[in-house]
């Protein structure tokens, strides 16, 4: 423990880093795996306010879609599917407590790339601007999630590449 202690005081002075004041600004977030934005959308379950990366809009339609998956094989299995459609309870439980935040997350990835959350509503537009990069910095919905150009420190690192 004490040998990783001194490696890890040798690396940051060699990093030019005071050991001391090792602040969260230094610190390397852990990455979020992908089931907590699943998560983290539930979360914020009705905030239509604000912006969400690509990320977080698309591990939410992965899990989103995964579990629609088990719903309705958990529907299947247990005899709960309603008519010939095969949609069971588990099915629609799910569809009825994810509705929200669908269109939530989906109206913050539209302010993500600058845009008003009524645009999710066009066809084909909505797809390529989900598909889109965040707006650089911050913009009239927040400031950016991936935290790219939010400070003015930002604007000047990216001034002094090249010099």
């Amino acid at each position: 423990y004490d040998r990783l202690k001194h490696w890890k005081l040798q690396t940051l002075q060699k990093a030019g880093r005071n050991p001391k004041s090792h602040t969260s600004r230094n610190h390397v977030k852990p990455k979020k795996m992908g089931i907590n934005y699943f998560f983290e959308v539930f979360r914020k379950y009705a905030d239509f306010n604000g912006r969400a990366r690509r990320k977080e809009f698309w591990f939410f339609r992965l899990y989103s879609t995964v579990a629609l998956i088990l719903a309705a094989f958990l529907d299947t299995f247990l005899g709960t599917t309603m008519g010939s459609e095969g949609v069971g309870m588990f099915y629609i439980g799910f569809v009825l407590l994810s509705i929200i935040p669908t269109f939530a997350v989906s109206f913050r990835r539209m302010h993500d790339v600058g845009k008003n959350g009524v645009f999710v509503f066009i066809p084909l537009y909505n797809l390529v601007l989900f598909l889109t990069d965040s707006e650089y910095g911050e913009n009239g919905w927040g400031e950016n999630p991936k935290g790219i150009g939010n400070s003015d420190e930002d604007e000047t690192q990216i001034q002094n590449i090249g010099q």
